[in-house]
């Protein structure tokens, strides 16, 4: 049985992203879960159906939750198929960035009215569920906490998601019974969530001034559980300047019983890096830009390929004429962190991935696969609007972000971002996502690890030299392994392994994707090397990850194995 077992869910905005995340970890504990969809219906019922497969319990509400009467609607259908609610998840939201002068009140209305006036409704209503207990969690951003340029209005909407959830906290008080306090934990986003009797007991205590510092952790007894802003690490972003945040995203875990669970204990650092603190090459002499410990949070803002030179059609002639090939796929960093040392690993779990608002795809003279019959100047614009990517204002399908460049310095010499390495770098495979951990191997004191080359979209293969290149803001965590160094890359996934090879030709590269699963599937698995080989001709996958035939530069390929194989002795 899960930690959450007989806990009744509703997520809000989970047809996509963290709400997907937030959804499977819910119900990975136990819990029984109803994932809430606006557009994305489909993102929403795969989840679904994969919780069912895994043995769980979920289920699906659509609902436009800008409008009170759908919260509502949305709250009862919920409680009715779950037979209750004792966990309400506020978390579907809007992002616009646009300047301050230019931000229309159809643009500030429409933030506002899922933003806050969702969770408020949707709050209200789900309370009335909660007479013997529940929690609400609130998802909010950094941007509720500081100023950040072309984000006025959606910073205003976080800043009173923040504002919102103390006051209810407070007011909401009174329903805990006179035990000890409730738990709940939203780790990577901007919020801690922490029982409305802290605030009640601190607004006794100190009066109207509010919660005091640092309340520390408590066992369940009942109540409310509301997101309250609890005293923060403060740490130095690279720029110098204090801070007390967290990173956007969600991470969840839940308290029950009387122990606090989740996959996040211990973290309360975050730590931002700007796309002006980039590299273009992994080396061990490159100064780090920021430095962190294991477990800790990382908000890296990355350039897209062309470091940000291109932002229309018009932009590509000059670009193509100063292109400098060993200065593509920039990459934020390089970030050292503390006690890594050669032979231990670097565990990246890929927690967020936010998009810029338009990108692009183009193809080269003498790069990809395919040289005539190509229009004279072949680029491409491509729009990022919501969940789905508009390509040349012709064509219209879904975003599929993932990250092209993950690495760490070499021992020796360096590896430009542009190619990929035995230490990461420019690999190229779709399996880096969010959800996944890629593990990379620490050759030098720190690590160096940096992050860039967000992809909107990418085919296995890359064949023209490009996928959808964004900018974009991407949140993860690391983890310190000691002594466990990968020969390679590997990238773990909630439902699979994934090992990678690379080499001056394709055939090169799958032989080292497959000898390298062999080595994970004997260590995981416990089988041996004739048994490894034949389960992965049985049951791997062999994918592509770069194929565009650039001069100077490795095919990349992966091999894709599930976990669901099962031994019977």
């Amino acid at each position: 049985m899960g930690t959450l077992t007989g806990r009744k869910a509703l997520v809000t905005g989970a047809g996509v992203g963290i709400g997907q995340g937030i959804a499977r970890e819910l119900a990975r504990q136990g819990a029984a879960v109803v994932l809430h969809f606006a557009a994305s219906q489909t993102g929403a019922k795969e989840v679904a159906a994969e919780i069912g497969q895994a043995g769980g319990k979920a289920s699906t509400v659509g609902g436009d939750l800008r409008l009170p009467a759908d919260c509502a609607r949305v709250i009862d259908e919920a409680a009715t198929w779950l037979g209750g609610i004792d966990v309400l998840i506020n978390n579907a939201g809007v992002t616009r960035a646009q300047p301050f002068e230019e931000t229309t009140e159809v643009l500030y209305d429409e933030m506002f009215e899922l933003n806050m006036k969702g969770y408020f409704f949707c709050a209200q209503r789900a309370v009335e569920y909660m007479s013997k207990g529940g929690s609400i969690l609130n998802i909010t951003s950094v941007h509720g906490l500081g100023g950040y340029p072309n984000h006025a209005a959606y910073a205003s909407t976080k800043g009173a998601v923040i504002a919102f959830t103390r006051s209810l906290a407070i007011e909401l008080a009174p329903r805990a019974d006179q035990g000890e306090c409730d738990w709940a934990w939203c780790r990577g986003g901007a919020e801690i969530c922490a029982h409305a009797r802290i605030h009640h007991r601190a607004r006794q205590q100190h009066g109207a001034a509010g919660p005091g510092r640092n309340p520390g952790r408590h066992r369940r007894r009942g109540g409310i559980s509301v997101v309250g802003r609890r005293e923060l690490d403060h740490r130095r972003d690279i720029d110098g300047r204090r801070r007390d945040h967290r990173a956007d995203g969600a991470l969840l875990g839940i308290e029950s019983g009387n122990s606090t669970t989740g996959p996040n204990e211990g973290c309360d650092a975050v730590v931002r890096i700007p796309r002006d603190k980039l590299v273009y090459n992994f080396n061990a002499h490159t100064p780090p830009v920021a430095t962190i410990t294991s477990g800790d949070f990382i908000t890296v803002e990355t350039h897209d390929t062309s470091s940000g030179r291109i932002h229309s059609l018009a932009d590509f002639e000059e670009f193509i004429r100063v292109r400098d090939p060993l200065k593509v796929n920039p990459a934020a960093g390089p970030i050292y962190v503390e006690d890594a040392a050669p032979g231990d690993a670097l565990a990246v779990r890929i927690l967020s991935i936010q998009l810029g608002d338009y990108g692009f795809v183009r193809a080269l003279p003498g790069a990809g696969v395919i040289q005539d019959g190509l229009r004279e100047q072949p680029n491409v614009m491509v729009q990022a609007v919501g969940d789905n990517l508009i390509f040349g204002d012709k064509w219209r399908f879904k975003a599929r972000p993932m990250v092209g460049v993950l690495g760490t310095a070499p021992a020796e010499g360096t590896v430009y971002t542009a190619h990929p390495g035995a230490q990461g770098s420019n690999m190229d495979f779709n399996a880096a996502r969010v959800g996944s951990t890629v593990d990379l191997p620490v050759h030098v004191p720190g690590g160096l690890l940096a992050i860039g080359d967000v992809h909107a979209s990418m085919g296995d293969g890359e064949v023209s030299g490009t996928g959808v290149e964004i900018s974009g803001e991407v949140m993860v965590s690391v983890t310190l392994l000691k002594g466990k160094a990968p020969k390679r890359p590997w990238i773990e996934t909630e439902e699979s392994w994934i090992s990678t090879g690379q080499g001056e030709l394709l055939d090169d590269a799958v032989h080292e994707a497959i000898e390298e699963m062999v080595s994970i599937l004997i260590r995981e698995l416990k089988v041996d090397r004739t048994d490894a080989y034949l389960l992965i001709s049985a049951r791997g996958d062999v994918r592509i990850g770069q194929s565009a035939r650039i001069s100077g530069c490795d095919e990349t390929a992966c091999v894709v194995f599930g976990k669901d194989v099962v031994r019977l002795d």
